[in-house]
């Protein structure tokens, strides 16, 4: 074979090795830039992931932290329950020149109609005070129909939850039953039968309870889904109880319960408003609340929290009522003094029997304790 050809050769093949090595090298360029391109990936992934794990870890110490602060302040104000005296709320110096001596417990009534949930709110009570898994208040009453059931809970703090068969049932007796659990004329232990006949007698009642076994405060339970609450018939129902409420002093606490059954924050809203206008009390005394139940056994500090919202207002309302009650006892003394010191002169022009007199007398009384 001549020269020239195996020179021929030699080029092709150089070239041939040329082609090889740039498509290696091209190759392995690509291979190397896919490999440097995962590594990138793989490092923003993983830092992903860190500020992600960082993140959640944060989340987690934040809630914690929450939790923590929340459990701290339940321990303070489940404390002050646990401590509180009459006169914590408004201040004793606020009932300078009252007697007071025989305040000495104070009284708040759970009233609401049959399934508002009182026996659960006054179980949620103890357990959320008491720290159990259980309260002692029966799922129902064990009385029979038509029978008023009293029983005062919470017997070791200053005041007590008084739990009351269910009223507001669209009862022509109820009133007069409502107005004798209020006046002490009812007490724990006593079953009165809310038949016509039976209120016409007042034999079981206590005619002159001390000042001490009345009520003082009251905390009125209805449903969200009560369909007589949103229809305004119960505010117009309520009116006789609102009446007597303002006469005595008392500024009602209305709790609503079943919030689940409201899809809506306006729907909550309005619930608010119309169990408000029922019973009397500012919406800012009206609270939601979730009690515990079967259904709900766990516990819950969000809760306990609401819970300690309305037993520390109520007890705020409870001390305004004995004030103005005590007030009202002490102007009724003093006019009572005035009457005696000016009963002669009164007796003389007008005769004490008459329609003139009795007038004259409630109008003097009326601008006097104004």
């Amino acid at each position: 074979m001549n020269r020239s050809i195996l020179t021929r050769q030699l080029q092709q093949r150089r070239l041939e090795n040329e082609l090889r090595q740039r498509e290696a090298e091209k190759r392995l360029r690509i291979l190397q830039e896919k490999r440097r391109e995962e590594e990138r990936r793989r490092v923003k992934y993983q830092q992903q992931g860190q500020r992600e794990i960082k993140q959640e870890e944060a989340r987690k110490r934040e809630e914690e932290e929450r939790r923590l602060r929340l459990e701290i302040e339940l321990c303070l104000r489940r404390a002050a329950l646990f401590d509180y005296k009459f006169g914590n709320k408004i201040k004793l110096d606020s009932f300078k020149g009252l007697a007071i001596d025989d305040v000495t417990q104070l009284r708040i009534g759970v009233f609401g109609p049959t399934g508002s949930g009182r026996s659960s709110f006054i179980n949620t009570c103890e357990r959320a005070l008491r720290q159990t898994d259980k309260g002692t208040a029966p799922d129902s009453t064990t009385g029979q129909e038509g029978t008023i059931i009293l029983r005062d809970y919470l017997p070791e703090l200053f005041f007590h939850l008084v739990y009351t068969s269910g009223l507001f049932n669209y009862n022509a007796n109820e009133t007069v039953q409502f107005e004798n659990i209020l006046e002490g004329k009812i007490q724990p232990g006593d079953n009165v039968v809310s038949s016509k006949e039976d209120q016409e007698d007042a034999m079981d009642l206590h005619p002159c309870p001390p000042f001490v076994n009345r009520l003082h405060g009251i905390i009125i339970l209805f449903m969200a889904n009560d369909p007589r609450l949103m229809g305004g018939a119960l505010k117009d129902y309520l009116k006789p109880i609102r009446d007597i409420l303002r006469r005595t002093g008392i500024a009602p606490i209305t709790v609503v319960t079943h919030r689940d059954k409201q899809s809506t924050e306006e729907e909550c809203e309005n619930v608010v408003y119309a169990a408000s206008a029922a019973t009397g009390s500012l919406p800012s005394d009206t609270f939601f609340v979730t009690n515990y139940c079967k259904d709900n056994s766990k516990r819950n500090p969000e809760t306990e929290r609401m819970v300690f919202d309305i037993l520390h207002c109520a007890l705020l309302k409870a001390e305004t009522a004995v004030k103005i009650m005590k007030q009202t006892q002490r102007n009724e003394e003093e006019y009572e003094k005035k009457r005696a010191l000016e009963g002669t002169n009164v007796s003389e022009q007008v005769a004490p029997d008459s329609a003139e007199g009795d007038q004259q007398t409630f109008i003097s009384y009326t601008q006097y304790v104004r």
